[in-house]
């Protein structure tokens, strides 16, 4: 069976922006689910979320990096009850307890893959980086 993962905005960025610190093993998930070993999900607002950054940094190609993202991983909507779940959760942070809430509620994703795994202590999911989800499986020593 395969794993069912949400991304956060993090790691896509690590790659539309080849942040070469990170750029190795966030690529390498992303990989995972263009080559259909892994089913990548992610959500409305971390494709706003990377828009923005992206925008910032005045990365080349913008538009297309994010359409590119758009045709890989299925992309969940952000609701309401996310919304309302993120306001009566423990997270510190309220964006990152809303996507928690998306992945959660989307009832498909498993783990949470992100390099803020901090930020995910209250997470009633498993949270990994992208190094550990590929120790994990075996594709890194």
């Amino acid at each position: 069976m395969k794993d069912h993962v949400f991304i956060d905005s993090d790691v896509i960025i690590d790659v539309l922006s080849l942040r070469p610190e990170f750029l190795m093993n966030s690529a390498r998930v992303l990989t995972l689910v263009d080559q259909k070993k892994i089913v990548g999900y992610t959500s409305s607002l971390c494709l706003v979320n990377c828009n923005f950054v992206l925008e910032r940094a005045k990365v080349e190609d913008r538009p297309e990096k994010i359409a590119m993202i758009r045709n890989l991983l299925t992309i969940l909507p952000c609701t309401v009850k996310d919304i309302d779940d993120s306001i009566q959760s423990k997270f510190v942070d309220f964006e990152d307890g809303v996507q928690h809430a998306i992945a959660v509620n989307s009832a498909m994703c498993k783990i949470i893959i992100t390099r803020n795994i901090k930020d995910y202590a209250a997470s009633k999911l498993e949270v990994l980086t992208p190094e550990q989800y590929l120790k994990t499986i075996g594709k890194i020593n």
